[in-house]
């Protein structure tokens, strides 16, 4: 009942949903290391594609609540702060960070089909009035709203994209940040060589379902952080697999 149960405060059905699709996708591990190619997307109908997304996006929201107090913690949050949450997914951290600073507001960033979730949840949480959400394409949207952020946050979606589209991003994302403004890291990490970790299993998924995506160290991380203008300030690991890397552009 407190796994299973839809609705229930530690629900993990989503969670299951994706790990359901994602044994699926290793099934065909031989096709895509003979053609070199990710599994096709399957041809669903525009109602399926939104009813995957929302599954999709609840499911990280179950994943990021496990540790959203520690991401909070993690981030050089001041109250007053105007956030960014570039790949919001939920928002659930942009949520945590508006609940316990009372006068921080921001902008939630992600996919047009991920509105509904978001609203939902600023809604559900109280904070709707401080928070907006704002639909693109993080690999070519410039993320111009207003005024420059006090900070960014780019979460767990690195590992879609490859190196020169990283270096993009981050580049992107410090243009919209006020000097001495930070821009905060948020990835699964691999490595050093010879401990690949938990993360190496997740870079063979993306493997399977992206043409360019991958894990990469939390060296190579900073490396991109410092080319894009970002003096590297800490790292705080989240869990097993994943780190909040923050930088702090020049004032």
């Amino acid at each position: 009942e407190r796994h299973l149960v839809r609705g229930a405060t530690d629900y993990r059905g989503n969670i299951l949903e994706l790990d359901k699709r994602a044994v699926s996708s290793w099934l065909k591990i031989g096709e895509v290391l003979k053609s070199g190619e990710p599994i096709p997307k399957p041809d669903n109908s525009e109602a399926e594609k939104k009813a995957w997304q929302e599954t999709f996006i609840l499911a990280m929201d179950d994943i990021a609540g496990q540790f959203k107090e520690r991401m909070i913690d993690a981030l050089p949050l001041k109250d007053g702060m105007r956030v960014l949450d570039i790949g919001c997914g939920p928002a659930t951290y942009l949520v945590e960070a508006a609940l316990r600073f009372k006068n921080l507001a921001g902008v939630a960033f992600d996919r047009p089909m991920s509105e509904g979730v978001v609203a939902k949840a600023v809604e559900r949480a109280g904070v709707g009035e401080r928070i907006e959400f704002r639909g693109g394409d993080f690999t070519t949207d410039d993320f111009d709203f207003g005024d420059p952020f006090d900070g960014i946050l780019i979460s767990q979606i690195i590992h879609i994209v490859d190196t020169t589209q990283a270096v993009d991003l981050l580049k992107r994302a410090v243009n919209v940040v006020k000097p001495g403004g930070f821009v905060a890291v948020h990835e699964m990490t691999i490595g050093p060589d010879d401990d690949p970790g938990p993360a190496a299993v997740f870079s063979i998924q993306m493997m399977l379902g992206t043409k360019s995506g991958g894990v990469y160290t939390k060296d190579e991380i900073a490396g991109w952080m410092n080319d894009a203008g970002l003096t590297i300030e800490s790292d705080t690991r989240m869990d097993a697999r994943s780190e909040v890397i923050v930088g702090r552009k020049g004032a």
